[in-house]
């Protein structure tokens, strides 16, 4: 089984409000790390929690398709990142019967990364 690739994107942010979509160098900010994704996808099983329908359309458009919303009460700026992502484990496999044994986590908030130090950091992408 391949690895799952979790992005997730929440919509709120106190800081920065929509921050997953605003525009950083004329791109959505959630544009960087789907653009990795894009590259490793054939390495992994991808997959976008989100509790906004703008970016979940967003990531559509990328090709990146999922009948997912995330709960609010994960949505939040204290939600737990490991309930985050428990949560969405256990809906694939409830809902789509699909498990996996590794996660490999791309924040949208983290987007200047390098596509080899990911494969280097993911032996299962090699």
């Amino acid at each position: 089984m391949k690895p799952i690739c979790i992005i997730p994107a929440r919509a709120g942010s106190k800081g920065v409000p929509k921050k997953n979509i605003r525009k950083i160098s004329g791109k959505p900010l959630i544009y960087y790390t789907l653009n990795i994704l894009r590259k490793i996808k054939k390495d992994v099983f991808p997959f976008i929690s989100t509790d906004s329908k703008s970016i979940k359309k967003y990531c559509e458009k990328f090709g990146f398709q999922n009948n997912y919303l995330r709960p609010k009460h994960l949505a939040k700026g204290h939600s737990s990142m490991l309930k985050t992502l428990n949560h969405a484990i256990k809906w694939l496999k409830v809902n789509q019967d699909l498990k996996f044994d590794a996660v490999l986590l791309l924040q949208p908030t983290s987007p200047i990364r390098n596509l080899n130090d990911i494969k280097s950091d993911s032996t299962s992408l090699e």
